[in-house]
Parts: C-alpha cells; sequence; structure tokens
C-alpha cells in the first residue's frame, strides 16, 4: 500500500513541476525551398494499396448516412498513355480509392503521401465524414485556378488525382 501512495505521489509531483523551457529553432537552419527532399516526394512506391487503404480507416470511422467517405469510394477508372511524366494507368472497374491513390503514384513516381496531403489541403477528403460529389469532382484542385472556373476536363477524383500526379511530374521536369 505504501508503495502505491508513494507512487502516486511521485506522479503528482511530477504532474505539478513546471515544463521545461522552450528552445528557439536556428532561422539560419530553415530553407523555405526545401520542404520535403526529392527522394521522398518522387518515391512511388512509398505505399501498397493495403497501406493507403489502412491509413485512410484510421482517420475516419465512419460516414455519416447518405455520403461515401474516401475509404469507402469506388470508382471506375480509364487508361492513360505512358509519356515523360507518368508510366502509364490501366483503367479497370469499380476501384478504390486506396488503389487510385497507389495506383497513380507508383507511374507517376510521386509518394501517395503527397497526394494524401493534396487531398486533405484541397477538400479535406482524407478526415472528411460528410464530403460533397463536388469534393470528390475537384479533389486535388487540378484545373481549377483561384480566378476562374474549373476545368470540366479535370472533373473527378481519378481525373483529379491521375491529373496532378501528372502536373507535379511536369514541374519537376
Amino acid at each position: 500500500m505504501l508503495v502505491i501512495v508513494v507512487s502516486v505521489l511521485q506522479a503528482v509531483a511530477t504532474f505539478g513541476a513546471p515544463a521545461p523551457a522552450a528552445q528557439a529553432a536556428a532561422a539560419g537552419a530553415f530553407d523555405p525551398g526545401r520542404i520535403i527532399d526529392d527522394s521522398i516526394f518522387f518515391n512511388g512506391d512509398a505505399m501498397t494499396a493495403r497501406q493507403v487503404q489502412d491509413f485512410l480507416e484510421t482517420k475516419v470511422s465512419s460516414c455519416q448516412a447518405g455520403y461515401t467517405c474516401l475509404k469507402d469510394l469506388r470508382l471506375d477508372t480509364t487508361n492513360k498513355p505512358a509519356d515523360q511524366m507518368c508510366g502509364g494507368y490501366t483503367g479497370r472497374a469499380y476501384q478504390s480509392a486506396a488503389d487510385v491513390i497507389e495506383g497513380v503514384g507508383k507511374p507517376c513516381g510521386v509518394n501517395q503521401k503527397v497526394l494524401f496531403v493534396t487531398l486533405q489541403k484541397e477538400q479535406g477528403l482524407v478526415t472528411h465524414t460528410w464530403p460533397s460529389e463536388w469534393r470528390y469532382m475537384a479533389a486535388m484542385g487540378q484545373g481549377c485556378p483561384d480566378t476562374a472556373a474549373c476545368n470540366e476536363a479535370y472533373y473527378g477524383f481519378f481525373n483529379q488525382v491521375y491529373g496532378a500526379a501528372h502536373q507535379m511530374k511536369r514541374y519537376a521536369n
């Protein structure tokens, strides 16, 4: 019993102790032009479709009634020919969003985590529990300039993910 009391008192004393002083970051070490290494950004083998699906399932446990969350999305995809940016894509029926994210990242050489970040930044799709059809239509913001309407050629989840990864490679090239 004495051991338990002493342990509790030590925990309370530690909990009430002042936090150590914060250390300032070395401003000279920050390079705004180097947020992520190219070797990480352009690693299209970073995640498998299973890992992508597992990640999505940790972000949303269930969707609100009447909506389809990213973790549950299924769609048909189309073929895309290989070019200087991407190695092409073989379309299939009833693919999961995880299959699309992995399947685009790999031939385009874009890290699936980069695609997650863009999906979240643009439309909040990674964590959204009641995403509208519009969020999927403009999922990555591809072809959607701030100053004009979106280009309908890029509408739809697959076109958004493929088009954005393709554009990222174009910028790098």
